[in-house]
């Protein structure tokens, strides 16, 4: 938090006052297979036999709770010129490994045999237990017989977690539960009631001010379920329920307001808010290389669930010429596959292959611009898959041979989509634009591959 303050006096006063505030959360940095940030839970080369259960797991929980403000005020008394500005930069990143591997080991458990990733990372303005509501705000006020007040504020933040469950094997091994095999990786991420406040006021003869407020929020994680071993002769056996599931959850909210005032006969009051809101994470299940089977139901399943509840960006200009420009957009842009390769599935009941991407997204502006010559456009899109590749898809391949009483293969996309745009204009005379942009371009596929054979019985 800073604050700045500055008053003068006389003929030919000039006041001049700037505060800047800068904060940075950074756990992890580095690409996805180079992390300096790792929880690992392994058993490699290794031989295990447990009269019970068998739990290989790994969690990494992230927190960052971020509070920003700057504020800065400029008084010039008599024949003067005041100059306020107020800046802020919060970034935050999270790019966390996680993982949980099983690799050329036997293990036979007389239970359950867990593998088990969870990531969790969490960003929001809760301080001390509690939010005051604001994430950043950021004020520059101006007074003089000539006024120029500035602010500009940006937040970022960028999550990028890999989240791995594997059981892997180069050479033969055996990996048998009398009771359920699970592999499951997991991973939430929450980025909620994260936004912003700014207000520029400029107050004289002559008064120019300038806001800006920006707020770009990121998922992008790895999240990956598998069972790969050396060759499909290879033997993988659930004495109950054989479960392959990689889970995304992720819930982004943020909103901004930007007000920008220049109470002169004379003023320019300029105004921007930009809010983006990106996914784009990669959730697959993979059952590869080998001979798979259980006593009762398998289950191989990807699922993304996407929360884009709230993109929201409200600007207000007021001035002899007001100008406000404000933007919302959201992006679900997702691949989520669920894939069997070279490998023999049988399962004695319900045999299940899906992959799930679940997105409900939001966004919203809303501007007025008031002067004897105003000017504003206001814009929202929302858009929703990649439109040049599947982005659910369900892949059976390379001669695989699935059995079962009952097989779905299921690839879906629910999106529930919303885009809202209000503009308002006064004065003198006043141009005004409202675009609503929504681009729902999704596609699911199952994909059955030449020598794949799936039989119910």
């Amino acid at each position: 938090t800073s604050a700045a303050v500055s008053m003068s006096g006389g003929v030919g006063a000039l006041s001049g006052s700037i505060g800047v505030s800068l904060s940075e959360s950074k756990v992890g940095a580095g690409n996805l297979g180079d992390r300096a940030h790792t929880t690992v839970a392994t058993v490699v080369g290794s031989h295990l036999d447990a009269l019970g259960d068998v739990r290989v797991q790994a969690t990494a929980d992230e927190d960052h709770h971020v509070q920003v403000a700057a504020a800065s005020v400029a008084v010039a008394i008599g024949i003067g010129v005041g100059l306020a500005g107020a800046g802020l930069d919060a970034v935050i990143e999270n790019h966390s490994t996680v993982e949980a591997i099983v690799n050329n080991s036997s293990i036979y458990a007389d239970g359950d045999l867990t593998v088990r990733t969870d990531s969790r990372t969490t960003v929001d303005d809760s301080i001390g237990g509690g939010s005051t509501g604001n994430t950043m705000v950021g004020t520059a006020t101006s007074v003089g017989l000539g006024a120029i007040a500035i602010s500009a504020s940006l937040l970022e933040a960028d999550v990028q977690n890999a989240s791995r469950a594997h059981i892997t094997a180069s050479e033969a091994e055996v990996i048998e539960a009398l009771r359920n095999l699970d592999v499951d990786a997991d991973a939430d991420v929450d980025l909620t009631d994260l936004n912003g406040v700014g207000v520029t006021l400029g107050v004289g003869v002559v008064a120019a001010t300038g806001g800006g407020l920006n707020i770009t929020l990121t998922v992008a994680n790895d999240v990956t379920a598998k069972i790969d071993m050396a060759s499909r002769t290879d033997r993988v056996y659930a004495g109950g329920n054989l479960t392959v599931d990689a889970y995304e959850s992720v819930t982004m909210t943020s909103d901004i307001a930007n007000t920008s005032l220049a109470a002169a006969p004379i003023g320019l009051a300029i105004g921007a808010a930009v809010m983006v809101s990106r996914h784009s994470s990669a959730v697959t299940a993979t059952v590869a290389d080998v001979a798979a089977s259980a006593g009762d139901d398998i289950l191989i399943v990807a699922k993304s669930d996407l929360n884009i509840d709230r993109a929201d960006s409200t600007g207000v200009t007021m001035g002899t010429v007001a100008t406000t420009v404000n933007t919302s957009t959201a992006q679900a842009n997702a691949t989520v596959q669920a894939v069997i390769q070279n490998a023999q599935v049988a399962a004695t009941d319900q045999l299940d292959v899906l992959s799930t991407y679940d997105a409900t997204v939001r966004a919203s502006t809303l501007g007025v611009s008031a002067g004897l010559g105003a000017i504003g456009a206001m814009i929202a899109t929302i858009e929703a898959g990649k439109g040049t590749s599947n982005d659910s898809q369900v892949t059976i391949e390379n001669k695989s041979d699935l059995r079962g009483v009952g097989i779905t293969l299921q690839s879906e996309i629910i999106a529930d989509l919303f885009a809202k745009t209000t503009a308002g204009g006064g004065g003198g005379g006043a141009a005004t634009c409202a675009v609503s942009n929504l681009y729902d371009s999704p596609t699911a596929a199952n994909r059955v591959a030449d020598g794949a054979a799936t039989t119910a019985h």
